[in-house]
């Protein structure tokens, strides 16, 4: 910036200096050559006077066309820099920065700052950035800028308050440059709110899908099991547990058989009994060994009505994959690295409710026997999806 506006002015000084130079030493001696003896005294003034004059006027003429020229071309960049500066939808803020890296006051700013910011052009000369940030961010804004400062370049996020307090998201791609002896900070905010509410809009979507298959696969299990399996939603895993009378912490693999006589203790203890028992402590084994297995231990949970009783066994683990759970739960001796040694056939085979839950917070599986033989008929075998 320095060299583009020094080039021009020295151009005209070296051009002033070179004619000045030049008519000096040539119009004495062109003068003398001219007159004879006797008219030199005479003349040499008055010839002196209107070379000078002479020479006054050529350069002025000649300055004025260059420096004209000069200005013209200053104006021309300036108006394509104005329509450029103007047209950009983001909005420009220029401001100093302090050899300390501390924002100063504002420079200037484009038409879409303004409008934005809800100031007027001169309002916003009279703010310093950190006036357009919530209290809350900034700090975090301040450290952009420290670094800004340190590296010349900086893309952050951050948040921009407008006149009538309202709160924009923004992108914030910045860089400095010393123009004048001054550091002068550039800085583009685009507004993110459209892009959050479309990637909100995309999350909501997503959830709504996968509740939509979740709630396909859960009435489509329930169909062709006759119901006895119901797969639920993760939040919806506690409610199963209110009521419960004995809990019991499976810390690891070697406290899985400890845990499980416990369990069938209860059990017995509320009238459950014979081959019922027996069988259902196969299901309630196989959850406690899918608990250590996948998420390392988890905890038992036991409760009881009149006609039944029910154990249910919850891990902290990563979850299942959703799209296999009609396989692992339909599919005899279905596996897969994630599912391997789940025993869904088994519990489904041996309990008369089951009711599974998991997501990214860990898994449920929630098994019911009742104590007495029903009527109903259980379906002979598993169905595959």
């Amino acid at each position: 910036m320095r060299e583009s506006v020094n080039r021009p002015a020295l151009r005209i000084a070296l051009i002033y200096a070179a004619a000045a130079s030049l008519w000096i030493l040539t119009s004495d001696w062109l003068l003398f050559g001219l007159l004879s003896p006797g008219e030199q005294v005479s003349k040499i003034t008055l010839s002196s006077v209107l070379k000078g004059l002479l020479f006054v006027a050529v350069t002025s003429v000649a300055l004025y066309a260059l420096v004209r020229a000069s200005i013209h071309r200053i104006y021309r960049a300036e108006s394509r820099m104005h329509l450029l500066f103007s047209s950009i939808n983001d909005s420009i803020f220029l401001f100093q920065m302090t050899e300390e890296g501390l924002p100063g006051p504002f420079l200037d700013a484009n038409e879409s700052a303004v409008r934005e910011t809800g100031y007027s052009h001169d309002a916003l000369m009279r703010l310093t950035p950190a006036d357009l940030v919530p209290p809350r961010e900034r700090p975090t804004t301040l450290k952009a800028l420290e670094r800004l400062w340190r590296e010349g370049d900086a893309v952050f996020e951050t948040v921009l308050v407008r006149r009538n307090g309202e709160e924009i998201p923004v992108e914030i791609c910045a860089r400095t440059e010393r123009i004048g002896g001054e550091l002068v900070c550039l800085a583009i905010a685009r507004d993110l709110t459209e892009r959050r509410r479309e990637e909100q809009e995309r999350q909501q979507a997503f959830k709504q899908a996968e509740r939509d298959k979740r709630q396909f696969y859960r009435e489509t299990i329930l169909a062709v099991t006759g119901g006895h399996f119901m797969l639920g939603e993760e939040d919806e895993a506690p409610e199963w547990l209110a009521g419960a009378e004995f809990s019991a912490r499976l810390p690891g693999p070697e406290h899985l058989s400890r845990v499980r006589h416990q369990a069938m203790d209860y059990c017995r203890r509320r009238g459950l009994t014979g081959e019922r028992l027996e069988r259902f402590e196969l299901a309630v084994g196989e959850a406690l060994a899918n608990a250590v297995k996948h998420a390392g231990g988890g905890f038992l949970y036991a409760g009881a009505d009149d006609h039944s009783v029910w154990v249910a066994v919850v891990d902290h683990g990563k979850g299942m994959d959703t799209f296999t759970i009609p396989r692992i739960a339909l599919v005899p001796g279905f596996t897969t690295k994630a599912s391997m040694g789940l025993g869904f056939t088994i519990m489904l085979d041996s309990a008369d409710l089951l009711r599974l839950a998991t997501g990214t917070e860990g898994t449920t599986v929630w098994l019911q026997k009742s104590l007495e033989e029903k009527s109903a008929p259980k379906p002979a075998e598993a169905v595959a999806v």
